[in-house]
């Protein structure tokens, strides 16, 4: 994944550009903000984005266990709730082999469902000014859509409060304060309107501020809003991954595999067809199909052709998206004979000229089932070749390597030459390498 990665003109690497090359290697990812208190019961590893290109891997050890951190290239350590609470929200890619499907609320923020009243966010306190919900989550919005949220604040300081000089990180929030100088438990408010043209993808913004005590001590403290959603991107549906790679598969086996199509923003989606190009591709279950979906789920019978080499299938979803009618997917991989080698090179090492020495390897069957060496050989006269089965079902043989004579000094190189009984695999040629040296004095 490292060596996909493009930084951006900055040299920055994003979420997004570890979440589109997650894609391309054929996993499933969602990029979210997840809070600190929920990392724990996370059940797919996660990669947190510390600073501008300074990655590492969490994964949770369930409620109440902590959380393993790998950074590389050092090792990994263990932190418990209580670091963990040290920081509110964590910026992370979920990166899983199966799909992630689970909603949004699931990984940190609550679903557009529970949109502008949230009400399980506590309550953060600046000086004696306390704002009860200082979080707006606006779920999923179209492209034009317009939002609106008050937050409340209230002085529970004995003497005047001010609030001034209220800003936002963004151009698309308009904020009116409503009796911005408070005497003591007087209550104000903070009204934002949202306009999302232009916003695209997940969004997180602020908006801040300064609270000025009137009490002569020119007292001065910042205080920060947070707003969380999604804006929809136009003319877009997201299929998740957008392509299977099936490696190393087995002639004629067949595997099932799940997609997920999500069109961004609110408007519901659903599947009308799956047009597959090739008889060995087919969608076993279709979900989603009702009008008011907004996430379908198809999952895929992938047979593997009976002859060796790579192979590719191609397969439409035509949908109900009035100005993106199809999702294209691909399916590729590979075709390899039942009988593997492990390793399928031995690398000698460093051979004294009169020391004897053994090396091993093993021919397995990837399917597990029974074949047979009829013959082993090898290209040196220096060099003897044995095999035996290692079990009783004969899937794997152990193929031994022994000295029978006085080696050549310098470079050892040579072959064994294993033949076997299954038809796509008769010959195996493994390659071995190694420097013969005198005998120390």
């Amino acid at each position: 994944m490292r060596d996909r990665i493009k930084p951006n003109s900055r040299g920055e690497v994003s979420l997004a550009e570890v979440g589109r090359v997650a894609r391309e290697m054929g996993f499933c990812t969602r990029i979210a903000r997840i809070r600190a208190a929920d990392l724990e019961t996370c059940s797919v590893p996660l990669i947190w984005r510390q600073s501008r290109n300074d990655f590492a891997v969490l994964l949770g050890m369930g409620e109440d266990k902590g959380v393993v951190i790998i950074e590389p290239p050092r090792s990994w350590r263990r932190i418990n709730k209580e670091q963990l609470a040290k920081h509110e929200w964590f910026d992370v890619a979920a990166i899983s082999a199966h799909p992630l499907v689970v909603d949004d609320a699931r990984v940190g923020e609550p679903s557009c469902a529970e949109e502008s009243q949230t009400d399980d966010v506590k309550a953060k306190v600046y000086g004696n000014v306390i704002f009860e919900n200082p979080v707006w989550y606006f779920g999923h919005v179209g492209l034009h859509a317009k939002r609106s949220r008050t937050f409340s604040f209230v002085n529970r300081g004995d003497g005047p409060a001010s609030i001034v000089r209220v800003r936002s990180t963004c151009p698309c929030f308009k904020i009116a304060v409503q009796n911005s100088t408070l005497g003591a438990e007087e209550r104000g408010e903070i009204k934002v309107d949202m306009d999302a043209t232009g916003l695209q993808g997940p969004v997180h913004k602020s908006i801040f501020g300064f609270i000025v005590r009137g009490d002569g001590k020119k007292a001065r403290e910042v205080f920060v809003l947070r707003v969380h959603g999604e804006a929809s991107r136009r003319k877009e549906c997201v299929l998740i991954p957008e392509r299977i790679f099936l490696p190393e598969m087995l002639k004629g086996s067949a595997v099932r595999k799940v997609v997920s199509l999500r069109r961004l923003g609110y408007e519901p989606l659903y599947v009308e067809r799956f047009v597959s190009a090739s008889p060995l591709l087919d969608a076993k279950m279709v979900s989603g199909l009702e009008p008011d979906a907004r996430e379908a789920l198809v999952e895929l019978e992938i047979s593997v052709p009976r002859t060796m080499g790579s192979f590719e299938y191609e397969a439409v979803l035509e949908t109900n998206h009035s100005e993106h009618r199809t999702a294209r997917l691909r399916v590729q991989g590979s075709v390899v004979p039942d009988l593997e080698v492990y390793p399928p090179t031995v690398f000698l090492g460093m051979l004294h000229q009169e020391t004897g020495f053994e090396r091993t390897v093993e021919v397995r069957s990837r399917s597990g089932k029974p074949f047979a060496l009829t013959s082993t050989r090898t290209n040196s006269n220096h060099l003897s070749v044995t095999a035996a089965p290692v079990d009783e079902n004969r899937s794997v043989w152990q193929v031994r390597l022994t000295k029978t004579g006085p080696l050549p000094l310098g470079i050892l190189k040579g072959k064994i030459v294993v033949e076997t009984d299954e038809s796509d695999s008769r010959r195996l040629e493994i390659p071995y390498a190694g420097i013969v040296v005198k005998e120390s004095p």
